[in-house]
């Protein structure tokens, strides 16, 4: 009879079960791969970026001292920026399956590790989700900023405010800085009889020019923010 019962209990737990999305490994559902497959050796694998990092975007510095050559020659209307990973390897590919894959249920990974940053050094602020583009909403169902953003506030307890909106502009992917900012300039707007809170971390998925970034708090600025930071899961 017992063995009946661990011939039953195992057939479940293979039936049950799938790969982490990584690395191939078999998993259980059973506790956060319930809720996203990844498994825990390929979960406690990812390591926050450390070491000499630019105080303004936190680009990784070389033989500068304190802001990076790129810092030097712009003025961000943002206070700060504070990326994760670096665009590469497996946050790479995660990144992708989340966003290109469809792979929605990555969003409560993506919010864990922004808790864990924000409980440690980001006490006292407002989250803003950086605006999606409608279009590629439609397109897809969902949004994967405003996603984590979910999960932050009703899963983490965390202060969450969607005060901006984005009516138009189109893709930012192939343009450098100087376009970028002319592709957004007043598509990004306040929402009607919302304000600014006084202290802003905004929230985005990947930061390349700085230009959605610095549009977001120079509006945000303009309507009563004192200091506006963004958190963003990578740095490409």
């Amino acid at each position: 009879m017992k063995r009946d019962i661990f011939h039953v209990d195992l057939f479940y737990k293979i039936i049950l079960s799938e790969r982490c999305y990584l690395c191939g490994e078999g998993l259980f559902l059973t506790n956060h791969h319930n809720t996203y497959p990844i498994c825990d050796e390929c979960r406690s694998g990812f390591l926050l970026r450390t070491g000499r990092l630019c105080r303004i975007c936190s680009m990784e510095l070389v033989s500068e001292t304190d802001v990076c050559s790129r810092c030097r020659g712009k003025t961000y209307s943002f206070d700060s920026i504070f990326s994760l990973f670096t665009y590469e390897g497996r946050i790479r590919e995660l990144i992708r399956l989340y966003k290109t894959a469809n792979q929605r249920r990555f969003s409560r990974l993506f919010a864990e590790i922004f808790a864990e940053v924000i409980r440690k050094e980001f006490h006292g602020y407002t989250l803003v989700p950086v605006p999606f583009r409608k279009s590629r909403k439609r397109k897809r169902g969902w949004d994967q900023v405003e996603e984590i953003c979910r999960w932050l506030h009703r899963v983490d307890g965390f202060r969450v405010q969607r005060c901006l909106q984005r009516i138009g502009s189109t893709s930012q992917k192939s343009l450098d800085y100087s376009r970028r900012m002319q592709n957004l300039r007043g598509n990004i707007k306040l929402r009607r009889k919302k304000t600014a809170p006084e202290k802003v971390m905004l929230i985005d998925d990947i930061f390349t020019t700085g230009a959605t970034g610095d549009a977001c708090a120079e509006l945000l600025k303009s309507a009563g923010a004192q200091e506006v930071k963004l958190l963003t899961i990578a740095i490409d």
